[in-house]
Parts: structure tokens; sequence; C-alpha cells
């Protein structure tokens, strides 16, 4: 019996380290079923194989610890930026709301300037004219009192 190649499986790097594990307890499941059992060993003496199985469970147990132990802080940290997330977008949008009121306060006290600076120009033009009649009223009863 002749079988083609095998198909190409993942690499065991590009496996979660659960999935591996599993991998290694079948494939030892697997070693163990293939070597035939023997009468001769002695009650304390354990095969390797069987203490390969027994580590292979060991490591499986470990790794689920973890990835419950993993599973509970990613919830946490989850919930951690759902709400800090939450609070950081209120932020943001009560300070572009504030940029614009203030934008638009700017732009109104700039129009306001210029209005301001207008009449400014105005009474000072009226001033010096005021001053001008006021001389001249001046010199008109200075005239009109020496003549009286």
């Amino acid at each position: 019996l002749k079988l083609g190649p095998a198909a190409p499986g993942p690499s065991p790097a590009a496996m979660p380290q659960a999935s591996r594990a599993r991998l290694w307890l079948v494939l030892a499941a697997a070693a163990l079923a293939a070597v035939p059992a023997t009468a001769s060993l002695a009650a304390d003496d354990v095969p390797p194989v069987t203490k390969v199985v027994q580590l292979l469970q060991e490591l499986q147990q470990g790794l689920e610890t973890e990835a419950k132990e993993d599973q509970e802080t990613y919830k946490s940290l989850q919930c951690w930026c759902k709400k800090n997330g939450a609070e950081k977008t209120e932020a943001v949008e009560v300070a572009k709301q504030a940029i614009d009121s203030m934008q638009s306060k700017v732009e109104g006290g700039s129009g306001r300037t210029g209005e301001l600076g207008a009449e400014l120009e105005h009474l000072r033009q009226r001033i010096a004219e005021d001053e001008a009649a006021l001389k001249e009223a001046i010199e008109i009863r200075k005239t009109e009192a020496a003549e009286f």
C-alpha cells in the first residue's frame, strides 16, 4: 500500500497554543495505542509514552486555565475601552462645540471691531469739524464784540 504525499497542514507555530496541546495529546494517545501492553512492567514502572501523555494533559489543563484568565482580562479591558471611548467621544464633541462657539464670538468681535473703528473715524471727523466751527464762531464773536 503506497500513499501519496500528505496534504500540507498548518505549521505548529501558526496554531494557537491550545490547539497545539490538543494535537500533541492526540499524537501521544495514538502512539500509546500503537504500543503493545507488556505484562513484564512492574506496577511502579510507567512507560515513557504514558508519562508524555500525562505531561500533555497537565499542559492542556494549564493552557485552559490561562485561556480562561485571558478571556476575563479581555472582557475587563473591553469594558474599560468601551466606557472610556464613550467618555472621550463625548469630550471631543463638547470641545468641538466650544471651539465653534468661540470662533463665532471671535468673528463677531472682529466685525464689531470694524464697525467701532468706522464709527470712531466718523466721530473724529465730526470733532474736527466742530472744533473748526467753534474757532470760526469765536472769531465772529470777537469781531462782533470789537464792533459793538
